[in-house]
């Protein structure tokens, strides 16, 4: 059977060196499983954590986020009752540089043995163990930080882990058995990433969230490092034709109620 090639660039953190390199992949991937590539969103919500974490379901699997630390068997757990076993993850993809997103996600690579990818913009917080700045939005987002802030100091940094791709620009999960795009968009931290399915549904980490009495109501972060980017983020994503969005806090958005969004400066707690 024939085989074709696919490329992205993206940039590698050299095994041994604390320099960057910018690199490009080559990836054969038969025909047949392009052609079944065809991806879908499987979200997985876990206990007591108030984030969810995704399944994106192709010819192979990628895991979306890992949730807050300590829940990493919990994740594989869910990973289970979905039917998917550890070895058809393909690759684990962090949305944003945050705890709740990456937290398990030292654990996670040693047990699935698939690499880890983030934005090289909020690498270095993953790497160090915290969450980097937290800009809030709002009082609720104010309050938050407080309690983040008291967390830490109670705890100490979590154990990071260092990526094994660092993102610099959009490239194609086809790469990883799905049919969709990651792609750079900025606002709630300067290295966020969402992915676009060929399906049309999109996850989005926490470019919008859900309100806290209507969790399908989209709405801005609690915190977000430029509200104009976010503006601009999803601006983006609703002209790629994306139909339905998952956040990691809240339900699922249609693109309708995101739309009204642009223009409002109402955060999500309202």
């Amino acid at each position: 059977m024939n085989e074709s090639c696919v490329q992205t660039g993206y940039t590698e953190t050299m095994t041994g060196e604390n320099s960057l390199s910018s690199v490009t992949i080559h990836h054969s991937i038969r025909e047949q499983a392009m052609s079944s590539a065809a991806g879908c969103v499987i979200p997985l919500s876990l206990k007591h954590g108030l984030v969810r974490v995704f399944l994106l379901r192709g010819h192979s699997f990628i895991l979306v986020d890992t949730g807050y630390p300590g829940r990493g068997q919990e994740v594989i757990s869910r990973l289970r009752q979905a039917g998917v076993s550890p070895e058809e993850i393909s690759l684990i993809l962090i949305t944003h540089g945050h705890i709740d997103h990456w937290g398990n996600a030292r654990f996670l690579k040693e047990k699935l043995r698939a690499p880890l990818a983030i934005h090289w913009e909020d690498a270095q917080a993953m790497r160090e163990g915290n969450s980097g700045s937290l800009t809030p939005t709002c009082s609720a987002g104010l309050l938050y930080k407080g309690f983040i802030w008291l967390t830490g100091r109670k705890h100490g940094n979590f154990r990071g882990v260092k990526p094994d791709l660092e993102v610099d620009k959009s490239f194609s999960l086809r790469l990883f058995g799905v049919d969709g795009m990651v792609i750079p968009t900025p606002g709630h931290t300067r290295g966020s990433l969402s992915v676009v399915l060929q399906s049309g549904e999109a996850v989005i980490g926490d470019l919008l969230m859900g309100g806290w009495l209507r969790p399908h109501h989209p709405g801005w972060p609690l915190f977000a490092e430029d509200i104009g980017a976010a503006r601009k983020s999803l601006e983006l994503l609703l002209e790629k034709g994306v139909h339905t969005l998952y956040p990691s806090h809240g339900g699922t958005f249609s693109a309708v109620d995101c739309s009204h969004l642009i223009n409002s400066t109402v955060h999500s707690g309202t």
